[in-house]
Formats: structure tokens, C-alpha cells, sequence
């Protein structure tokens, strides 16, 4: 019975313990416009224009970095992704 007890608290603990850490990673990656490199925040800057920035994050993709960035542009979401020398290497809607 106390072998049951210990395992089902450890069952109930670590699904707790690994959103924590999802959360925590979530955190970390997001970011503010005037967090990223100049060239990136020029570029976001052009994309979005009088719209606006929902949410930024900094991304692994083929080994390389990419900020993605989701915005709101005259009723519509739109979601980029630019290289960290402020290419914008994938644009579309959301």
C-alpha cells in the first residue's frame, strides 16, 4: 500500500513539474521588439508598419535562429520569420 501511494504521488507530480518547465521555457523565449538585433527589428518593424506585434519568439530551425514574429495588420494575423541579418525568410497569414 505505501509503494502504491509513493508511485501514484510521483505519477501525479511529474506531469505538474514538466508544464512548469514548458511554462518556464515559454518565458524564455519570448521576447520584446526592443529585445532583438538591430537588423531583425528594422525588419519587423517594415512588416508590421501600424500594425500590431502579438507575440515574438527566438527559434532553432535547420540549426539556424529565426525570430518569429505574430502580428495583427488591419483585421487579419500575420506571422513572419526573420534571419538574424533582418531577412525575412517566410511571411504568411495566419
Amino acid at each position: 500500500m505505501k509503494h502504491l501511494l509513493t508511485t501514484l504521488a510521483v505519477a501525479l507530480t511529474l506531469p505538474l513539474a514538466a508544464t512548469a518547465a514548458l511554462a518556464q521555457q515559454e518565458r524564455q523565449n519570448d521576447l520584446r521588439l526592443e529585445d532583438l538585433p538591430q537588423p531583425v527589428r528594422e525588419a519587423v518593424q517594415r512588416e508590421v508598419g501600424d500594425g500590431t506585434i502579438e507575440d515574438i519568439d527566438r527559434d532553432t530551425e535547420r540549426g539556424q535562429t529565426v525570430y518569429e514574429v505574430e502580428f495583427d495588420r488591419d483585421g487579419r494575423e500575420y506571422e513572419i520569420e526573420v534571419s538574424p541579418d533582418g531577412t525575412v525568410v517566410d511571411r504568411r497569414e495566419d
